[in-house]
């Protein structure tokens, strides 16, 4: 019976030495490479001793630029950053009661993460039937900023839009556009036409 007891007396003081040598699991926080550790507030001191041992936890998983933590940031200004709600379809046109002037509905490009981000026109491709506006002037229009996107004279005008800054739990930023324009004074009303394009635009998070 003694004996019994003993050696659940060595077992339970066992268990004890390996829940001692047990770390907690640490706390993550969002981080920028080669920054002081946010989250870092467990340092120690080691004294008289010629060796000490570092705990070193990993972190790997899917970053949102949304809500950043736990885990490393993307270097700043990385595409990592850029999270926008924008259309994915548009619309113009232009009738003759109205002497080709382009109308279109108001679209808007929202920036959803927590850096800002630089919106610009990056390229205004033509697809089908777009040759049949040989006159077309094609402006996009930001608050009153033009942006010219399609002219008989000019190329497209790769500029920046707009900088929307970057959102908080409580907010958000965004930038209102729609075309206007004017189809020429030649073209035949008559037929009607269906002209395709693209839009590119880029987006330039902020640091």
């Amino acid at each position: 019976m003694k004996r019994t007891k003993k050696m659940r007396h060595y077992l339970l003081t066992f268990g004890i030495l390996l829940g001692g040598l047990a770390a907690p699991s640490i706390s993550f926080a969002d981080y920028f490479d080669g920054d002081p550790d946010p989250g870092n507030g467990n340092e120690g001191i080691t004294e008289k001793k010629d060796s000490a041992q570092i705990t070193v936890d990993g972190w790997i998983g899917e970053f949102d630029p949304t809500n950043p933590g736990p885990g490393p940031n993307p270097d700043p200004g990385a595409d990592g950053w850029v999270n926008v709600t924008l259309p994915t379809s548009v619309v113009f046109g232009a009738v003759d009661v109205d002497n080709g002037k382009i109308k279109s509905p108001s679209y808007t490009i929202t920036n959803n993460s927590t850096k800002g981000v630089k919106i610009s026109v990056e390229d205004f491709v033509h697809g089908k039937d777009a040759d049949k506006l040989p006159e077309l002037d094609l402006k996009l229009n930001s608050g009153g900023k033009m942006i010219q996107l399609v002219s008989p004279t000019a190329p497209t005008s790769k500029e920046e839009i707009t900088t929307l800054i970057g959102a908080t739990a409580s907010s958000s930023d965004s930038v209102d556009f729609k075309f206007t324009g004017s189809v020429g004074t030649t073209h035949d009303y008559k037929t009607t036409i269906e002209p395709k394009y693209n839009l590119v635009l880029k987006f330039e998070a902020q640091p």
